[in-house]
């Protein structure tokens, strides 16, 4: 199946993950990284920092957040430094990266307006 990029990411589903699926190739990891340009490749995941005037926004942030990856069915590592947030995507059922995780990663954008 031939893989079509959505310049709308966040307007997708994620889809469950399905057996014989396989992680997204460098040059699809590459093409999709221009749809979430805030977001870099670290350790084979995907990752961006967020940094907030406060812990209590930052924790509004996450709360959002909550609510995508729960509404989604996929769930990213959420690590809270005081005021800042860092988030890393990586399909474990793939073992690599997938659709789904630039999915989640554009509907954050979406968020905070990136």
């Amino acid at each position: 199946m031939k893989f079509v990029v959505s310049m709308n990411l966040s307007e997708m589903k994620c889809q469950p993950a399905r057996a014989g699926l396989k992680p997204l190739d460098p040059e699809k990891i590459k093409e999709l990284l221009q749809y979430v340009k805030s977001w870099e490749i670290k350790n084979n995941q995907l990752q961006c920092d967020f940094t907030f005037k406060n812990f209590l926004e930052a924790m509004k942030f996450v709360d959002k957040v909550k609510a995508i990856i729960n509404e989604e069915d996929h769930y990213p590592t959420i690590t809270i430094f005081y005021k800042a947030v860092r988030i890393q995507l990586f399909s474990h059922a793939i073992n690599g990266l997938g659709e789904n995780d630039f999915i989640i990663a554009a509907k954050i954008d979406r968020l905070v307006g990136q």
